[in-house]
């Protein structure tokens, strides 16, 4: 008996045994004969999962350990967020592709930076928070476009908050923000705030409708926005971008079959040809020219349809950039108004929305505010999680990250420029003349700066024995 001769007997008997016996006796047949066929790959690849997590974790266990800089630039700064965006054009890169050997064995995991806007009490910081051993990298880029910046190194804002809600003592209100269409469309970036008016090149900074937002924070509220960035591959969003654009213009896709599919086709294409060649009269077939087809539909395209083909090409000649904006207001219960940040942040987002793309808040999934079933468990579910992701500026809890290129990142967060007259930057000024001088940093306290050596020290700041008295500055952020 031949190889083909005991095959056939053994399905013709399979089948009959198939067809006898009870469907429960015929699965534990072949669970108990081939069953390992099954498992083994299934085994397989959750242990190579677990495998690989487990390196990824103690990776960044090992290497990504994280310092906060307080960056202050004088306040005549002039710089538009230009400056800005070269800061994020120097940080692509410290992108690194991992070859096989680091990524599937050393388990290296790309670095991510957090830029942050604080209000402490409406005192504001900008801070970025980095890896250690991407400090000197931060610090070179900063001083390359601000020469007078003042950069120090300051313990975590949030460890003096609780991450488990509720809290007898604190409230707290969050939400990430995400894209309103497809990301490779653009938002409105700083070049759309330029203006021509009685004076030349006049820039309407849209940083001052969020500093308006976290100026107005009173005693024992605090407001923080956080935009974690990590670098992408140069041609990250290239190949996405130029697939949107051919279809916009009309072009061909050239789409990948898929190994199998040149078989599946080919009963169809006989049926084809038997059709043509007996049941088509010669003469009536019509003549196809392949020159007939225009290249694209860009002759034929609308204004509106032209400047969104033109955006997508523009944002995707930037270099690319992995974000997550999250925000959390948390203040104590009897000052708590989740009405003062909600509207006015989201209204501050909205200035970026273009006609092609915006910035919303992702209500679903992330937000602090449920309905219906088990309300009060679910939203202090959220926000123990929000509060959690936001300390570890973890990238992974609550939504997929979402690719902006550098001008778009440099215009949602930049330093203030000097033609900003909004009522914070008084308010700012007034602070500054009394600096905090309780910070914990590296050393000790961060010491008060020269024109404030005769103001009188401040008690240590203890989130839960309230503020400092109103008018003066709060007491853990340098100036």
């Amino acid at each position: 008996m031949n190889f083909l001769e005991a095959i056939s007997r053994f399905s013709n008997n399979f089948v009959y045994f198939a067809a006898t016996e009870p469907w429960y006796v015929v699965s534990y047949y072949i669970l108990q004969t081939i069953g390992w066929a099954i498992l083994l790959p299934l085994v397989w690849a959750g242990a190579l999962i677990a495998y690989l997590l487990a390196r990824r974790g103690h990776y960044l266990w090992k290497n990504v350990k994280w310092c906060f800089l307080a960056i202050d630039v004088p306040k005549a700064n002039e710089q538009t967020p230009k400056a800005v965006e070269n800061i994020f054009n120097q940080l692509a890169g410290s992108h690194k592709t991992p070859d096989y050997e680091e990524r599937n064995w050393h388990g290296h995991m790309p670095y991510w930076f957090s830029f942050e806007i604080v209000s402490i009490e409406g005192y504001i910081q900008f801070i970025i928070g980095t890896p250690r051993k991407r400090r000197d990298l931060i610090e070179s880029i900063i001083y390359a476009q601000y020469p007078d910046a003042e950069i120090t190194e300051v313990e975590d804002y949030t460890k003096s908050f609780p991450t488990q809600y509720p809290d007898k003592e604190w409230e707290v209100f969050g939400a990430e923000y995400v894209n309103a269409q497809d990301p490779l469309y653009p938002i409105k970036t700083y070049e759309d705030f330029e203006h021509a008016g009685a004076e030349e090149g006049t820039f309407k900074d849209p940083m001052a409708a969020f500093l308006e937002v976290f100026t107005r924070m009173g005693r024992g509220e605090h407001l923080w926005v956080q935009f974690l960035v990590k670098p992408l591959e140069t041609s990250f969003l290239k190949a996405g971008g130029l697939k949107l654009v051919k279809k916009l213009i009309g072009a061909k896709v050239e789409v990948k079959a898929h190994p199998l599919h040149a078989l599946a086709v080919i009963p169809g294409k006989i049926i084809d040809a038997v059709i043509d060649a007996f049941f088509t009269k010669e003469g009536l077939k019509p003549e196809k020219n392949k020159n007939d087809a225009p290249h694209s539909l860009m002759l034929f395209l609308s204004p509106g349809e032209k400047e969104k083909v033109e955006a997508v090409e523009h944002k995707i000649d930037k270099l690319p950039f992995g974000i997550k904006i999250r925000f959390i207001y948390i203040a104590r219960h009897e000052v708590f108004n989740r009405a003062r940040v909600s509207y006015g942040l989201t209204g501050a987002f909205k200035q970026y929305t273009s006609g092609h793309n915006g910035i919303k808040p992702e209500s679903k999934k992330t937000m602090t505010k449920t309905h219906f079933f088990f309300k009060q468990m679910r939203d202090d579910w959220r926000r123990t999680k929000i509060v959690s992701a936001y300390k570890n500026r973890s990238r992974w809890i609550g939504i997929l990250e979402w690719p902006l290129n550098a001008e778009e990142l440099a215009t949602l967060w930049h330093f203030p420029i000097l033609t900003v007259k909004a009522p914070l930057l008084k308010k700012t000024e007034a602070k500054r003349v009394e600096p905090p001088i309780s910070l914990p940093v590296e050393g000790g306290y961060l010491r008060p700066k020269p024109f404030a050596e005769h103001s009188p020290e401040a008690p240590p700041f203890d989130p839960h024995k309230g503020g400092p008295p109103k008018g003066s500055p709060p007491s853990n952020l340098p100036v």
